[in-house]
This record gives C-alpha cells, structure tokens and sequence, in this order.
C-alpha cells in the first residue's frame, strides 16, 4: 500500500446519497479549523478541499447567512471564507452548465451583498476541476492528517528558511533529508506554501507561509480566477 493509500482516513463522512452526482456529508479538518464543513455535491467538496489547501485560508463556514432580495425572496451563499487578515468572502460554487439558469438570482445577490461592503465570488467545476486542482487538493489534506512531533516541524522549517534565498524546490528538501509527507504535511497545515495549482512535483517551489497581504487576490489566483 502507498503513502497516499496509508493516508486516506476518509475525511469526508457521507450522511445522505441522493444521485451519482451529489453527496451530502462533512469534512472535518481540525488541523485547521476547529469544526466541520458541510457540503451537498462532489463540487462542493472538492471546492472545500481546494480553499482549505489555500495558505490564507483561515475558516469555511457552510450556509452562514441568507441574504435578502426583492419581492420578499432570500438567498444564501454556499459558503464563507475567512482570511489571515480578517477579510473574507461568500462564495457560490456552480456548475458552469448552470450560471445561466442561475444568472438573475447570482446578480441580485451579488449587488445585496456589495450594499452591504460584502465581497461575493462564484466559483464553478471549471476552476476547481482545472487540471486536476480538486483531485491534488484531496491529495494534499490526506497528508495533514499526520501528526509531526515539534522537533522535526521546528527542523522542516528552519531548512526551508536557510534555503529561502535558493527558493527551493521539493527535490531539493528531499535532499537535505526531509521526507516528502513531512513537507506536504506543513503545507497542507498553512506552515509552509507552493505556488497556486497546488502541484505536488519534484520542482514544486516551497517557502515558508508568510504572506498575510491581498488575501482575496490570493484566493482568486489559487483557482485561477482573473481579477473582476
């Protein structure tokens, strides 16, 4: 059995199955956020493990508010997304087949909730399935459910910090020493960073987690979503 195999501990508890496309459960990721995410679709949780792979990503909420609209009608976000600045932004996560259906509703809530100096951001399966974004990101967390002693998290660290100025690479770490599930490990717990798309490759770049500015442009640029 692989390392990833070993990993698997089922993070994600299914409560209710409806069609082959859909799955209501939750994801518990207490070294992280310290209660469970719910979800109601496959997208919705590739969506959660993709933000939760995000370095500044702090908190997830399901479902955190309605909104209200005109003619009496209510709208609620998918999601809430909390940064290390104390920003944040509701999230809709669609299938792109389905904006149009959804279009009057998403621009009602949008303009709602800017009324309000709320950000709001809709994200579909073409940014969190692009090029495997949602499927690495499963990957990765399976990788933070390892518990490190604070030795070799304090030794994982300072490497990456002495060789900060090399920008070092995956390949480069493993060199030094460090295994990969350790690196991964940090990375999916937000101590240590790779670039968006989280690819988990030899000549993957890593760097300590010390970026905290324009948090909402980094969360953008993780699914690969331009500035609008």
């Amino acid at each position: 059995m692989d390392l990833s195999s070993q990993l698997d501990l089922k993070m994600n508890r299914k409560v209710i199955t409806g069609s082959p496309h859909r799955e209501v459960g939750l994801i518990n990721p207490r070294w992280l956020i310290d209660h469970p995410i719910h979800h109601e679709s496959h997208l919705e949780r590739r969506f959660v493990m993709a933000a939760l792979a995000c370095p500044v990503v702090t908190d997830i909420v399901h479902q955190p508010i309605k909104v209200a609209l005109e003619a009496g009608k209510t709208y609620t976000p998918d999601f809430y997304i909390e940064f290390v600045d104390g920003d944040g932004v509701y999230i809709e996560v669609k299938p792109t087949k389905f904006l149009p259906k959804h279009k009057q509703t998403i621009e009602a809530a949008k303009n709602a909730l800017a009324k309000q100096g709320k950000k709001y951001l809709v994200i579909t399966d073409a940014e969190i399935d692009r090029d495997g974004l949602g499927k690495r990101a499963i990957l990765l967390m399976r990788y933070a459910r390892m518990q490190l002693d604070s030795e070799t998290v304090n030794h994982c660290i300072s490497l990456v910090e002495t060789m900060a100025t090399q920008d070092p690479t995956l390949r480069e770490l493993l060199a030094e020493g460090l295994s990969e599930a350790e690196i991964w490990n940090l990375v999916a717990r937000h101590e240590l960073r790779i670039p968006p798309g989280i690819h988990l490759e030899a000549n993957t770049p890593v760097s300590i987690n010390n970026q905290k500015e324009n948090c909402y442009d980094q969360l953008r640029a993780w699914f690969g979503i331009e500035a609008r």
